[in-house]
């Protein structure tokens, strides 16, 4: 009786888990004008400002923000809020983007335990979220072929 009740704890807390990294990505209302805008530059200067402030998580997912908004600009995707970051990341396989997509799933990964696993976060993961960041603008950018699922079907 004990090992299934572990069992069934085990299997709801990656259920918990599943359904967390599912949700999409909320914004405040800075954020939301500035995604608006497609202002990276200032998405990043506000996650500098959190990093000096000590608030490395927000820090990190507003750079993971400003990564998702490159993206839009450069055509790759198409940012929508409705959409979870794993979505993005299938709609890039599907488009045949294997460079973005392999440019961007460290960068998910990582996105997921700090934001919504709640794991302590620290200057490292900062640094590590904007070194990422930099490696997915480095991907050729050039913008998938029209109609394709990246260009089309993803959004945010």
């Amino acid at each position: 009786a004990g090992a299934f009740a572990v069992l069934v704890a085990v299997i709801m807390q990656a259920i918990g888990r599943r359904s967390a990294r599912s949700k999409p990505l909320a914004l405040d209302e800075e954020e939301a004008v500035l995604v608006e805008a497609r202002d990276n530059e200032s998405l990043l200067g506000l996650a500098e400002q959190q990093a000096k402030s000590g608030d490395y998580r927000r820090a990190f997912r507003l750079v993971y923000l400003a990564s998702l908004v490159a993206l839009d600009t450069g055509g790759v995707l198409r940012f929508d809020r409705s959409k979870t970051n794993w979505e993005y990341l299938r709609a890039l396989r599907a488009a045949g983007r294997g460079d973005i997509y392999s440019a961007l799933t460290p960068l998910t990964r990582e996105f997921d335990q700090v934001w919504y696993g709640f794991g302590l976060t620290d200057a490292s993961h900062y640094a590590r979220a904007l070194a990422q960041y930099q490696a997915l603008l480095a991907a050729p950018q050039a913008a998938a072929p029209a109609g394709s699922a990246a260009t089309q079907g993803a959004k945010g």
